[in-house]
């Protein structure tokens, strides 16, 4: 498998709990999934800032939500 599948693969993962986490109200445990990803060299892709975004938003936590935006755009990250 190559690198690229396999950063997706975690992506895809992570974006999954990191979603479980948010609805089940745990944006603590969310916001470490999230951060684990950057300690662990994992690219977060757009999906998954999206799927972190959306939690932020949807828990009423909007100026993180905006936070979280801003920095994905200065992170290079395309909202498409």
């Amino acid at each position: 498998m190559n690198a690229s599948l396999g950063f997706l693969f975690q992506n895809v993962h992570y974006a999954k709990l990191i979603r479980h986490a948010l609805q089940s109200g745990d944006y603590q445990r969310a916001t470490s999934l999230f951060e684990q990803m950057g300690r662990d060299g994992i690219p977060r892709n757009n999906v998954v800032w999206t799927t972190m975004i959306q939690g932020c938003f949807d828990m009423g936590q909007y100026g993180n939500a905006l936070l979280l935006f801003e920095k994905m755009g200065k992170d290079g990250v395309r909202d498409r």
